[in-house]
């Protein structure tokens, strides 16, 4: 049987992991911040190569057995592999361990490069193969993937010789050297922004909740390509409105697949922690039940992700206080959940309970959610029905959205 990891040992071992958007001035969105460990002799600071190592040995050493088993597999790049040295990169967009995120252009087309470099000498030759078939996995995913609210694949190299591409960002033009072990992926690039980059945008700009029909159209969106995706039986495991972009014509595109994989035959199978807590389903975070997960993990981080569109807040802002790994528990054990303004309209306030909650088998296919949302009202900002107890200048109960 595969091994899963307990909860209590994950939490021994990797301390407390905070995604965080980083500003726009290109900080890397989902960047993990590293909390103070404090054991014995005061504190010690783990940097995030450290972490990543120690994630590394975790992960692989519980990784399910189909996991294990495809990482032996042979990949063939012949089906998507491009020129690299066609690759002009433009604008530094982020940076997290061991890669980076650039604008750039490739035979003329605006793309945006994800490039991975494992040669840096931080990490054992076990450990980079490790990150390189994960990488490799990803763009075997994405390659087989086409819809309109998902991000389009263009290619990626696989690495293999050494060679020099012109490079430029604010107030600098050089070249970029690709190393032997350097990877990258190339993907469309989208140019208006994550969904959390919009709220905060609005936000600033003095509204407190995005129009009712933004919401219900970014939701159907992103329901459309989410149920795209598990009609191919893949899972994404890291939904969250920083992989959901938009392009010139607001429409969401899901992108970042580093932690999606094909759905196993058995659910046990599905057993590798990962994602981000405050999106993560119970199933996910709680590995000591040993049941292990499905695709209905992507539906709680859904009910999630609208929450948040609607709410245009953090989830369990009212939590700030907590390390990460204490949320989740609080999520998986005690049922915690984000709370639902009184004004939000019923449409979405069921939405947001079905698709979060706590029983897997009670959480809608994302089909059904795609139906749900076409059939919801498209006038005005709040349902006759409901009833408002929310604070007068909450723009759904003046009707000024």
């Amino acid at each position: 049987m595969t091994k899963t990891k307990p909860l209590s040992e994950i939490r021994e071992e990797t301390e407390s992991l905070v995604p965080r958007s980083g500003p726009a001035s290109g900080q890397a969105q989902g960047e993990i911040a590293l909390a103070e460990k404090t054991k014995g002799k005061g504190k010690v600071k783990i940097d995030q190569q450290q972490l990543d190592a120690a994630m590394y040995k975790v992960h692989s050493k519980y990784a399910p057995a189909d996991e294990q088993e495809a990482a032996r597999a042979p990949i063939d790049p012949h089906a998507w592999q491009i020129d690299a040295t066609k690759i002009e990169l433009l604008q530094l967009l982020g940076k997290g361990s061991f890669g980076t995120v650039h604008r750039g252009t490739y035979e003329g087309k605006e793309v945006a490069v994800k490039i991975m470099n494992w040669d840096a000498g931080a990490m054992s030759a076990g450990e980079a193969s490790y990150y390189r078939q994960k990488f490799l996995r990803e763009v075997e995913i994405m390659a087989g993937i086409k819809h309109p609210n998902i991000t389009s694949f263009v290619g990626a190299w696989a690495g293999g010789k050494e060679f020099e591409i012109p490079a430029q960002n604010v107030g600098w033009k050089g070249t970029f050297t690709f190393k032997s072990a350097t990877c990258c992926v190339l993907m469309e690039f989208v140019s208006g922004g994550s969904v959390r980059n919009f709220w905060i945008n609005s936000r600033r700009a003095g509204r407190r909740r995005l129009p009712y029909n933004t919401v219900i159209q970014l939701a159907l969106d992103t329901a459309r390509g989410l149920a795209y995706l598990h009609s191919k039986k893949i899972c994404h495991r890291d939904l969250k409105p920083d992989n959901l972009l938009l392009d010139a014509e607001m429409r969401v595109k899901i992108a970042d697949f580093g932690e999606s994989r094909l759905e196993a035959p058995s659910l046990v199978d599905m057993s590798l922690v990962t994602g981000t807590y405050g999106y993560m389903a119970p199933e996910v975070v709680d590995g000591s039940k040993k049941l292990g997960y499905d695709h209905k993990c992507d539906v709680f981080s859904f009910g999630i992700c609208v929450w948040e569109m609607y709410c245009c807040d953090v989830p369990y802002s009212d939590m700030a206080g907590l390390r990460a790994r204490d949320m989740a528990i609080q999520v998986a054990m005690e049922g915690r959940r984000p709370p639902i303004p009184r004004c939000t309209p019923a449409i979405l306030q069921n939405l947001m309970t079905r698709c979060w909650d706590a029983d897997p088998h009670q959480r809608p296919e994302m089909k059904e959610v795609v139906r749900m949302l076409e059939a919801a009202p498209m006038a005005g900002c709040i349902e006759t029905t409901q009833i408002c107890l929310c604070d007068p200048i909450c723009l759904f109960c003046s009707g000024s959205c």
